[in-house]
């Protein structure tokens, strides 16, 4: 049995309205949690999907993660330090940028007035998986 709430006891003061706030917020994610495997039902799809399952891609984004703090430029070149490669384009470079630009680095890339948007989208995306 419960104390009465007094000035030695102010805590269960409180304990109705955390109660309550504890029943709201259960409701609330069941319904999340219902909503969600509806729609998973709905596209038939399953509902953990790995973004890319390409080992160079998960690489790239685990530097890209690890140098979140750095500017988009030095992040590049730590891209290029970390998964150089000998005579081939950076680990995890898209193919589209060496053939199209003729680039083999990412700090190349950043350089190249029409990639350097790609490569701050690529990196921020990276930065939110």
């Amino acid at each position: 049995m419960a104390k009465k709430a007094n000035r030695r006891n102010p805590a269960d003061r409180f304990h109705g309205k955390v109660c309550l706030l504890v029943d709201r917020f259960q409701k609330d994610v069941r319904k999340l949690l219902s909503n969600f495997q509806s729609v998973n039902r709905s596209t038939r799809q399953p509902a953990a999907v790995s973004h890319n399952t390409d080992p160079f891609v998960a690489a790239r984004d685990a530097v890209i993660r690890k140098y979140a703090h750095l500017s988009s430029r030095k992040i590049c070149e730590k891209l290029d330090s970390e998964l150089e490669r000998r005579d081939a384009p950076t680990m995890g470079l898209p193919e589209k940028w060496t053939e199209e630009f003729d680039v083999q680095r990412f700090s190349q890339a950043y350089m190249n007035a029409k990639l350097r948007p790609r490569a701050q989208k690529m990196i921020c995306n990276s930065k939110k998986r």
